[in-house]
């Protein structure tokens, strides 16, 4: 069997990747997801992407706390009135009407460009890449509630929806969308790099052969 020289590493390499991994496993720890996204919040504030334009200037901690939790009923797929049923202090009503108004399409892009640009900054994300390279695929997830975008998929036997994302090798995840699972990928595989709001600078991006 043949070795991809590109695969293999040098002496010098292997050596600098075992103290990376020891660098990595020395300051992993464990943290509860809403501990997370509060101390990401504390430093990068990109919660105020979801404030309504008058309370930007100023943060309030209940209203910080109920778009969080809104975050995490669609992030986690838990859904809202689970999630005001698991949290105090947050309603149902709450999550609906921040879901509602203040989640919208511009917003979130703005507040992830808020993250990925952070993340690029970071001397750990640097030894992946620099931030010049990315590559896109969709994932399709079965869906059967009802809405605009519902298509039947062969390959589950029921409907489903797809998400075609965009990574870049520094494992920053720039950019989302979704699409119909019987689209091709290719009208969407600009999107990413033209419309994504972060300061990266993409010279050359990769998709599979099925996209085209």
């Amino acid at each position: 069997m043949s070795v991809d020289a590109a695969a293999t590493f040098t002496k010098d390499e292997t050596i600098a990747l075992e103290k990376l991994k020891s660098w990595l496993s020395s300051r992993m720890r464990t943290i509860k997801l809403p501990q997370l996204l509060i101390e990401v919040d504390n430093d990068l504030q990109f919660t105020k992407e979801f404030l309504l334009p008058d309370n930007q200037s100023k943060r309030d901690a209940d209203e910080i706390r109920a778009i969080l939790v809104t975050l995490m009923a669609h992030g986690c797929f838990i859904g809202s009135y689970t999630m005001a049923r698991l949290t105090q202090g947050v309603t149902y009503k709450q999550i609906q009407n921040i879901t509602d108004w203040q989640l919208t399409e511009d917003a979130q892009r703005l507040a992830l460009a808020i993250i990925v640009n952070a993340i690029s900054k970071l001397d750990v994300s640097k030894q992946w890449g620099l931030g010049k390279t990315s590559t896109s695929d969709g994932q399709r997830f079965e869906y059967r509630r009802k809405s605009l975008r519902q298509t039947y998929s062969t390959k589950f036997g029921d409907f489903a929806l797809e998400f075609y994302t965009f990574v870049a090798d520094n494992y920053a995840p720039y950019y989302s969308t979704p699409i119909e699972c019987t689209e091709r990928d290719a009208p969407y595989v600009l999107d990413g790099i033209l419309y994504n709001e972060s300061d990266l600078d993409i010279e050359e991006h990769y998709s599979d052969f099925a996209t085209f």
